[in-house]
């Protein structure tokens, strides 16, 4: 796991109670369809980390994606 995807479940935990067995789970697991569909591991894979942070960062402001 690369230090982004470190960053990005940290902070999907830190959104959700601090439950990092279910921020891991999203991260892996769950299409992103305000993004296009892609999970964020894939963002990250592809060196996209930034769009995931940026949609974190809205969705705890309170945006909606």
């Amino acid at each position: 796991m690369t230090e982004e995807a470190n960053e990005l479940i940290g902070l999907a935990a830190k959104m959700n109670g601090g439950d990092f067995e279910r921020a891991n789970a999203w991260f892996y697991e769950t299409p992103l369809a305000e993004l296009g569909g892609g999970r964020a591991a894939d963002y990250v894979a592809n060196g996209r980390a930034d769009v995931v942070r940026r949609y974190l960062l809205n969705l705890e402001a309170g945006g909606t994606g």
